[in-house]
């Protein structure tokens, strides 16, 4: 069975359609709708994850000494490891007290947050929903490596 010249055109137009969406979404958004899901830590759709959206990170112990993360590979990274962080019943308060805040690039203040979580660097983080997660040895050296460059 052979199609016609312009079955074979409109098919190659959804191809070509379907690439430049899947395209399109991975350049723009640090998350895509078919791999996404809303937990305690990401409760929103995955179109409110930028790629240009920014972390912060406080050291509230060092008097809110702040460092600011525009790498979409760093960011992704922290989320992904607090997805995968197993839940703890307490929070474990050791180590110096930090604050994680993303953000929409260019906003201030309370204008612009996604996302806000507090933890200790030798313990656990406090995410979403009055949940807590116990931080993992990657998420442990990305929050230390952060916080000693803003030295």
């Amino acid at each position: 069975m052979r199609f016609s010249r312009g079955k074979r055109m409109i098919a190659a137009g959804v191809v070509l359609l379907l690439l430049t969406g899947i395209l399109l979404i991975h350049s723009l958004y640090l998350f895509n709708p078919l791999t996404f899901h809303r937990d305690n830590v990401t409760l929103y759709s995955w179109w409110h994850y930028p790629k240009s959206m920014v972390m912060e990170i406080a050291d509230v112990d060092r008097g809110w000494k702040t460092v600011v993360v525009t790498d979409p590979e760093e960011i992704r990274h922290m989320y992904t490891d607090l997805k995968a962080a197993p839940e703890t019943e307490r929070l474990q308060q050791a180590g110096h007290h930090f604050v994680i805040t993303t953000r929409h690039a260019g906003t201030s203040g309370n204008v612009g947050w996604i996302d806000q979580f507090n933890g200790y660097t030798e313990g656990d983080i406090q995410i979403n929903n009055g949940k807590q997660v116990e931080i993992g040895s990657t998420l442990q050296a990305l929050l230390k490596r952060l916080m000693t460059e803003q030295e």
